[in-house]
């Protein structure tokens, strides 16, 4: 028999979650997230500002004018370096914070200090950065690509119909096949995007799953659950737009990380109990029945 999984009870019981007994903790958890966006965006311009000459940046860091002159190659590969370690390190901490809310979406609430625990040993934490780059490097491969090769000819088309006047219809004929590239590649770049986003709730579920394993499972869960994913992410959009106006937006990212755990969570439920018969050789990583209720 079918269970049918609904998107508002689970919404619903998210929205319980952000109550005033765990009110301060997600606050905690936001505000150390927001920081570290901020020294990451910080390190980001630094980087900017050591490559090239723009007045934003040149006003933000006029204290550093006189080494960039005198060492400008020592300042990019600091600034590269420091930016690339904020990046990797930012990683484990990512993931302990989904670990967290995974579960506070259970009932079985974690210490404030676990959303550090893939720094607890190096095992775990070599497997959070790995997951996470094999994740980063596909999604900047699998809609880098299409995006910038898109935006390349849409750019180019552009600039010869304004300037050549002998080929104008080549160039013309360009601009659509490259404006309809550019739709296409945003499209698919939204379905990578979710199968992608679904993959770090499978790896907390079970960090101690293989990591081939695991993108792999949050592949074919999407795949067998394409509409209920798009759909939740289609209603989420008002959720931001909403949040902006009438609270504060501050916690629609705790929100968000709440659903899509238990949205995760009883999606790979009915995989697993056979709800839906699947293959043995592609069953969904196992967790036990009692986690899922």
């Amino acid at each position: 028999m079918k269970e049918n999984i609904k998107l508002r009870t689970i919404k619903k019981e998210s929205l319980k979650k952000l109550s005033k007994k765990n009110l301060l903790d997600i606050i905690l958890i936001m505000f150390l997230s927001i920081s570290v966006l901020c020294l990451k965006t910080s390190l980001f311009f630094l980087l900017i500002y050591s490559l090239f000459k723009f007045s934003f940046t040149q006003n933000l860091f006029f204290y550093l004018d006189g080494f960039k002159e005198s060492s400008q190659a020592a300042l990019i590969i600091s600034s590269s370096v420091l930016m690339s370690f904020s990046i990797i390190l930012y990683f484990p901490l990512k993931l302990g914070i989904k670990r967290w809310f995974y579960s506070l979406s259970e009932n079985s609430k974690r210490p404030l200090y676990d959303i550090f625990y893939y720094y607890s040993s190096i095992k775990l934490f070599a497997r959070s950065i790995l997951l996470q780059l094999t994740c980063t490097t596909s999604l900047l491969i699998k809609i880098g690509l299409p995006l910038i090769t898109s935006f390349s000819l849409f750019v180019i088309s552009c600039i010869n119909i304004k300037v050549s006047r002998e080929s104008l219809t080549l160039f013309e004929v360009l601009f659509i096949v490259s404006s309809i590239l550019i739709l296409l590649s945003i499209i698919f770049s939204f379905k990578t995007f979710l199968v992608h986003i679904l993959t770090p709730y499978i790896f907390v579920s079970n960090d101690s799953e293989k990591l081939y394993k695991t993108i792999k499972s949050s592949h074919f869960l999407f795949k067998t659950n394409k509409s209920l994913f798009y759909k939740f992410y289609l209603l989420s959009v008002p959720s931001f737009i909403l949040s902006i106006l009438f609270f504060p937006c501050f916690f629609t990212t705790p929100y968000l990380y709440l659903s899509m755990s238990k949205l995760t969570k009883k999606v790979v439920y009915k995989q697993n109990q056979g709800i839906e018969t699947i293959p043995l050789t592609e069953k969904v990583i196992d967790i036990s029945k009692e986690l899922l209720i």
